[in-house]
């Protein structure tokens, strides 16, 4: 299946937009390429053409950054956010987010967490 350059820039922008609106989901490569009628092998070479990333780091680090705004505007554990986020434990969730991020989401959280949700 061939895609001129206009349609691979709508499938990879209604892939990313899916893949925001059930960022709480699990994700598969397979899953995704099924839901837009394209082979896997299709969708990953689109991915890291035009994002430099594997479709699956790419849901990786959005998860990531959506846990960045979680731990800033909002009072959920990691624990919360880990389980909302679809990682397999908070273990799991801390050392993804410490890799990326360079510091565990505790230390985030203490760092950057918006004063207008301080409790005390």
């Amino acid at each position: 299946m061939y895609y001129d350059v206009s349609e691979q820039f709508i499938l990879l922008e209604a892939c990313k937009l899916f893949i925001y609106h059930h960022l709480e989901q699990k994700i598969t490569l397979s899953g995704l390429s099924s839901v837009f009628g394209v082979s896997p092998q299709y969708l990953s070479a689109l991915f890291k053409k035009q994002e430099n990333l594997s479709p699956m780091s790419f849901i990786t680090k959005e998860k990531i950054h959506m846990s960045e705004n979680l731990l800033r505007y909002s009072t959920y554990s990691i624990e919360e956010i880990a389980v909302y986020l679809g990682f397999s434990s908070s273990s799991h969730f801390i050392r993804t987010f410490r890799k990326i991020n360079g510091i565990p989401p505790a230390k985030f959280r203490r760092l950057h967490f918006h004063p207008a949700f301080r409790t005390n």
